[in-house]
C-alpha cells in the first residue's frame, strides 16, 4: 500500500502505530502530507504559510515514544 493511501485511510492512532513498528516512517508521512497541501493549495489556498523544512526536520528527529509520533497534523 502506498503512503499516501495510508495516510488518507488510517486515523492519527492507527499512523502513529505504524511509525512506532516502522512500518512507514514520520518522514515518509510528512512528505506525503506535503505532497497533498502542494496539489490542493491552489484550490482551497488553507495554507497562509509553508513550514515544510522545518516539518521535515521534525520528522526526522522524532520520539518514537511519543503518542502520536510522526503523525503530520
Amino acid at each position: 500500500m502506498s503512503v499516501e493511501r495510508i495516510l488518507w485511510e488510517e486515523d492519527a492512532t492507527g499512523l502513529a502505530a505504524l511509525v512506532r513498528k516502522g512500518d512507514v516512517s514520520a518522514i515518509e508521512l510528512t512528505e506525503a502530507a506535503i505532497a497533498r497541501a502542494e496539489a490542493t493549495r491552489p484550490e482551497i489556498n488553507a495554507t497562509a504559510e509553508t513550514l515544510y523544512d522545518a516539518e521535515r526536520a521534525r520528522a526526522k528527529s522524532i520520539d518514537r515514544s511519543l503518542p502520536l509520533a510522526g503523525v503530520p497534523f
